[in-house]
């Protein structure tokens, strides 16, 4: 037997789903150019502003095709709970607004068609706070701009990936507006 009551919950869930605030989680996907020596690719850069008890902004990376690239670059440092590089600041974010270092940690895609995430998360910073990517990306989101990633390589002597987002005064409203709440006023 049917309980009478369940197509009552199921409304009743969809409605309070519906309620919530839509600023609690935005995210905004910029597409740039990285560069690894004479490699170049198209990468996306999936930037979100979670709001609950504090505003916080984490930003995935996303590089596709990295087969070809592991020879010059060390992915595997990355990826995992316990990374060689959980600890090191690799992760340089920079715009007019300034510059900043982040920890990064990785994943390896589990399909070839998808590709290698670095995510940079204010919860996983051993340098830098919320309050240094939000002054990093409030310029850009304000007017547009160049917003650069350098993502070092833990390999020593081997070189680094350089990522550069140009962001249109189109695009930056849009920016500006998934990322309002976590930007906060300037400083």
């Amino acid at each position: 037997m049917v309980d009478k009551r369940l197509p009552f919950a199921i409304v009743l869930c969809i409605a309070l789903a519906a309620a919530l605030p839509s600023a609690a989680r935005a995210d905004i996907t910029l597409t740039g150019t990285a560069a690894l020596g004479p490699n170049t690719r198209t990468v996306t850069l999936v930037l979100r502003c979670g709001v609950t008890r504090a505003a916080v902004i984490d930003a995935d990376l996303v590089v596709p095709a990295v087969g070809p690239l592991k020879a010059l670059y060390d992915f595997d440092s990355f990826e995992g709970p316990y990374a060689k590089s959980s600890t090191l600041p690799l992760s340089k974010l920079e715009s007019s607004g300034g510059a900043a270092a982040f920890v990064a940690s990785g994943a390896i895609p589990v399909s070839p068609a998808d590709g290698f995430r670095f995510t940079v998360a204010s919860g996983l910073q051993a340098k830098g706070k919320p309050a240094e990517m939000a002054r990093v990306l409030r310029p850009v989101a304000a007017s547009g701009g160049v917003l650069t990633w350098t993502q070092g390589n833990p390999a020593r002597g081997r070189a680094a990936l350089e990522v550069r987002f140009e962001v249109l005064p189109s695009a930056a409203a849009q920016l500006l507006a998934a990322l309002g709440p976590c930007l906060g006023p300037a400083r």
